[in-house]
């Protein structure tokens, strides 16, 4: 009851810690979670061919479907939460006056991340040459349906050759 009790939000719970010397018999699981995610993003990109066909929206990433064997073995949550936390970033930034968006590294590192899926999908699919792409973040609330997706940011026009950025 104790450890239930000094995990709740308000501060004044944490007297209870002060009988516990080590830190160690009450946990504090706050200490990962602060403020924990009230919301996941989704990562999409499009792409436009050399003859100006506009592909439809396609995920750049997915959040794979949980097994009970992640509790032990989940490589791809580092995945995951790396696209998270990049998305994040870069919806913290987005309407600084003092942040040029596309040379913030959260900027960067999403457009790698997508050019990055665009070369497996031409592998996979033998896709027409392609000229540029967009992408989009969409912030939603998960597993909660009766709130809409928030578009959250959309790149400019991303000019692309067989050698990488334009």
């Amino acid at each position: 009851m104790v450890t239930l009790l000094s995990q709740h939000p308000l501060r004044t719970f944490d007297r209870l810690r002060r009988y516990d010397h080590v830190g160690l018999l009450i946990p504090n699981w706050r200490f990962f979670a602060p403020e924990p995610a009230r919301h996941d993003f989704h990562l999409l990109f499009r792409t436009l061919s050399v003859t100006d066909e506009e592909s439809p929206w396609k995920a750049a990433s997915r959040i794979h479907e949980r097994r009970w064997r992640q509790v032990v073995w989940f490589p791809g949550r580092r995945q995951e939460k790396a696209v998270f936390d990049t998305c994040n970033e870069i919806v913290g930034v987005v309407g600084k006056k003092d942040v040029k968006i596309v040379d913030a590294a959260a900027y960067r590192l999403l457009r790698d991340f997508v050019i990055r899926r665009i070369r497996e999908e031409e592998e996979d699919e033998r896709h027409a040459a392609i000229k540029g792409f967009q992408f989009l973040v969409v912030q939603y609330s998960g597993h909660d349906d009766s709130e809409d997706p928030q578009y959250a940011f959309i790149s400019p026009f991303v000019p692309l050759n067989s050698a990488g950025i334009a």
